[in-house]
């Protein structure tokens, strides 16, 4: 049989054989996802009904068309548990149907395009017909299988490239001119990283990172690192270790303990405005002042530049949550009675750290437990009808992932209550994903979930904003709170989308995804995709 999904040139159905028979993505309401098939392609009305994990089937001339029902809705991604499925049954109807030639392209739709889908296909079909596949699982004893649940860093997503931070000092040149600005000043932190690839723990003894405006640099700006004496060294080692491209050449400028830290920033920046971040420590404010300087905060413009994320962000982003929400999944099974909630966070971290993840964190939290948003893990074990929220996260080149799901071992009826709060939750969350899109405020973000909940009655136990930004800082700007009526969503922005239920004494429902505003407008999927329901995610 031939398998093939590579992309390739021109059309999908021009670049097949007549009697290739083509599989399409399609959502549970029969509305085909790629736009250019649409339009080569009338959909068929005859079809039947299918649900997520079926395949519907349609001949077209002298070919079969298979339909993969793959999700529920346009904006959610296929779970690898759903595109499998769907792909067990399309093997299966292939060989009832006698299909010799089979084409997978890569068009077969936007969220199959990601490597580790790819790594699905290989799985089900690799072995035709010897064996049947498997679904990626941290099996006892709990053994990595990195090809089945993620190998990021080799095949998904790669470090920033060096040409980008000259890109960004490019967009700060023009927006500190935009603002009449001199420069921008910056100590060790998620945005020293983000402006030059070095990394400096805070301590007592500032680090300083300065970036003035130099029109005739290649940039625009012009990088001074301002160093303790006794760290130069060190500096200058980080700065090799950055792999900043050509353009970017600081200079060095170390400081005596015994003489101000802030004194060459004057002679550097000798007229005009500097500008410092909202998180600046409040003697490095005060230090740059008491040399004269005109020193503000940092406006919503500057702050932007980090906000927006660009297409490598967004890839680092999407694998480093796409493969979180995987480990949950994979860990679900594992779940059982009698285990404490540390012992949760231990099956979850093996599996992060299985997935290519590092500085990974787990919040386990059991029935009552959960009712604390942030509570801590301890040693409550699992009951047969407990209520589950594992909330947790990791590193991929320096960018965050977070997601939660809550989820049930109860049968089906266990407690209604705790069911429809858990419905609630969903509803609200979906409801940001159909209304939100580019333009509307970050309060209208919080405010469209929350008018969910409180409908259901539950308004007073929805207790946190709905949401904060995500990047090289888990929590970072913007935040979607129903105060943040200024802040404006734009393109590229990513945040995290998690309405939550908390009644105290009895039980915690949260559900976290994270998002992205795309060029479109629309909320995209960072994650795998939204939870289906509290007993399979």
């Amino acid at each position: 049989m031939t398998f093939e999904f590579e992309e390739r040139q021109g059309s999908l159905i021009d670049s097949v054989m007549p009697t290739d028979s083509i599989v399409l993505g399609m959502t549970e309401d029969m509305k085909l996802l790629n736009k250019d098939i649409r339009s080569r392609l009338s959909q068929p009305q005859q079809l039947q009904k299918k649900k997520v994990g079926q395949v519907a089937i349609h001949q077209h001339q002298k070919r079969f068309i298979f339909y993969l029902i793959t999700r529920q809705k346009s904006y959610n991604k296929p779970t690898y548990a759903q595109l499998e499925a769907c792909l067990i049954e399309l093997r299966k109807t292939c060989e009832s149907y006698n299909v010799q030639s089979l084409a997978l392209p890569r068009e077969l739709e936007e969220g199959l395009q990601e490597k580790y889908v790819k790594q699905a296909l290989f799985d089900v079909f690799q072995g035709w017909p010897e064996k049947e596949p498997f679904l990626p699982s941290i099996s006892p004893p709990l053994q990595p299988q990195p090809k089945k649940l993620c190998c990021l860093k080799k095949k998904l997503a790669a470090p920033i490239p060096a040409a980008e931070y000259a890109a960004r000092h490019r967009r700060l040149y023009e927006t500190l001119v935009q603002l009449d600005k001199e420069a921008f000043v910056m100590e060790g932190g998620a945005t020293m990283r983000y402006y030059s690839n070095i990394d400096w723990e805070l301590t007592e003894r500032p680090f300083l990172v300065v970036l003035r405006r130099q029109e005739s640099l290649p940039t625009g700006i012009n990088m001074t690192i301002i160093t303790p004496t006794f760290e130069f060294t060190k500096a200058a080692e980080r700065f090799k270790e950055a792999r900043l491209p050509k353009e970017i050449q600081p200079t060095f400028v170390s400081w005596d303990e015994h003489k101000s830290p802030f004194e060459p920033i004057k002679s550097i920046v000798q007229e005009g405005s500097l500008l410092v971040e909202p998180t600046t420590r409040l003697f490095i404010f005060q230090g740059l002042e008491e040399e004269h300087l005109n020193v503000q905060i940092a406006p919503i413009s500057i702050r932007q530049l980090r906000m927006i994320k660009s297409p490598s962000e967004l890839n680092i982003l999407r694998c480093a949550n796409t493969v979180t929400e995987m480990a949950i999944r994979a860990v679900r099974p594992h779940v059982k009675v009698g285990m404490s909630e540390q012992e949760l966070q231990v099956i979850m971290t093996k599996a992060l750290t299985a997935a290519g993840l590092s500085q990974t964190w787990v919040l386990a939290l059991i029935d009552q437990h959960a009712a604390l948003p942030h509570g801590d893990s301890s040693e409550k074990q699992v009951k047969e009808d407990s209520v589950i929220l594992i909330d947790t996260g990791g590193e991929l080149f320096g960018y965050q992932s977070d997601t939660t799901r809550t989820f049930f071992l109860g049968q089906k009826g266990f407690n209604q209550t705790v069911e429809d709060a858990w419905y609630l939750v969903k509803k609200a969350q979906e409801n940001v994903l159909d209304h939100l899109k580019a333009g509307m405020t970050a309060a209208q973000v919080d405010l469209t979930a929350r008018h969910v909940i409180e409908n259901g009655g539950y308004g007073s136990y929805f207790t946190h904003r709905l949401g904060h930004g995500i990047g090289l800082e888990m929590h970072e700007e913007p935040y979607m709170n129903k105060g943040n009526t200024d802040l404006v969503l734009r393109p590229g922005m990513t945040f995290s989308v998690e309405p939550g239920i908390y009644i105290v004494n009895e039980f915690g429902i949260r559900l976290e995804d994270i998002v992205v505003i795309n060029e479109q407008g629309q909320l995209e999927l960072l994650t795998n995709g939204l939870a289906q329901d509290p007993w399979s995610l």
